[in-house]
């Protein structure tokens, strides 16, 4: 075997070995809310995958896009498809689905002014959404401005006055927010531990058994006061009768003695029965 033989066949194995040993990766997924990443992607795999731009690969390329696009998308493209040319297939339907699926300009400059902020993304996260919305209308001295409109004001100062380009900005307003972030968490877990020192104990409940022993000596009280205050009544009430006993006792009633010695007494020269007051009273001698 010459030389050029040899040479021929390393060059060939080399070839083989390198198709062999390449890996087989899957085409990135169709994103109609974002098309023209899809295709930034699928450029890289068509690389990666061997895919070159000449002519020979057009009619692959356009077929591997198009059996990217949802079924239900299909009849929605129909005019789209209808006017596939003959030459460049795969230019003819990136641009297309690009328009198609693609917000207007408006919409665009409409997300990046208004419908934009910060929430949970990093900065720079921030930047390079705002920067694929915005496309090719609007500056990075106009984009920067308005995304340091949407970060923390300790970020903005220091964004604002770095001198660095986008890059650098991006980089300090990762590192400001991703510090202040720390020490919020850390300020929290501190005071979380003084917290529950400082709440004050609950005091102990009394069980059912310690109310049930209070309600029985209050009502053990109530009980003996109402008995104390009902025998004071009643020896009130017997020495008053057993007084107007002994005031009736002692004294004759005057319904016992008769009008005339109620008015004239022991000069009285009548009497009228039934009178008492010759008994009550000592005797005089005189007959009445």
């Amino acid at each position: 075997m010459s030389l050029e033989d040899e040479t021929k066949t390393s060059a060939g194995e080399k070839v083989q070995l390198e198709s062999i040993s390449a890996p087989r990766l899957q085409p990135p997924s169709m994103s109609e809310s974002n098309i023209e990443s899809y295709f930034l992607s699928l450029e890289f795999w068509f690389a990666a995958s061997g895919i070159s731009a000449s002519a020979q690969y057009d009619a692959r390329k356009f077929n591997i896009v198009m059996a990217q696009v949802p079924p239900n998308k299909l009849l929605e493209l129909r005019a789209i498809i209808d006017g596939v040319p003959a030459n460049d297939k795969y230019t003819y339907i990136k641009k297309k689905l690009i328009e198609h699926f693609a917000d207007s300009q408006q919409k665009r400059l409409q997300r990046v002014l208004s419908d934009m902020p910060l929430g949970d993304m990093k900065p720079s996260q921030l930047f390079n959404e705002m920067r694929r919305v915005a496309g090719s209308s609007l500056g990075d001295a106009v984009l920067l401005d308005l995304w340091a409109s949407r970060l923390p004001p300790h970020a903005q100062a220091a964004v604002i006055a770095s001198r660095g380009d986008a890059a650098d900005k991006t980089t300090i307003a990762d590192a400001i927010v991703e510090s202040m972030s720390l020490r919020n968490i850390n300020s929290v877990a501190l005071q979380v531990p003084q917290t529950a020192a400082r709440a004050p104990e609950k005091p102990p409940q009394p069980s059912i058994e310690a109310l049930q022993r209070e309600i029985a000596q209050l009502s053990s009280k109530l009980e003996k006061a109402l008995s104390t205050r009902d025998g004071f009544r009643g020896r009130s009430r017997s020495r008053s009768r057993s007084k107007t006993t002994f005031s009736r006792r002692d004294k004759t009633p005057a319904d016992e003695i008769c009008w005339y010695h109620r008015v004239y007494g022991d000069a009285a020269r009548r009497c009228r029965t039934p009178c008492r007051f010759n008994k009550a009273a000592p005797s005089s001698g005189n007959n009445q």
